[in-house]
């Protein structure tokens, strides 16, 4: 599998996308992805990057949860 990621690296960006969009919170997501919310976010970036155009519209915070 470690080799498939370094030939084609968005493919990770990808699944980190899939995780995100279905827990909707990029931080409920990092345990899926095996990583942290910043390592999440980094990967949103690189594709969004790569696409060219925002994935999500940032949306305002509801305070403390």
């Amino acid at each position: 599998m470690l080799w498939l990621q370094a030939a084609y690296p968005l493919l990770n960006s990808l699944r980190v996308f899939e995780i995100t969009a279905k827990q909707m919170n990029m931080q409920q997501a990092a345990p899926y992805c095996r990583s942290n919310r910043a390592a999440v976010s980094k990967q949103y970036s690189l594709l969004e990057q790569y696409l060219g155009t925002p994935l999500f519209a940032p949306q305002p915070s509801s305070g403390f949860s």
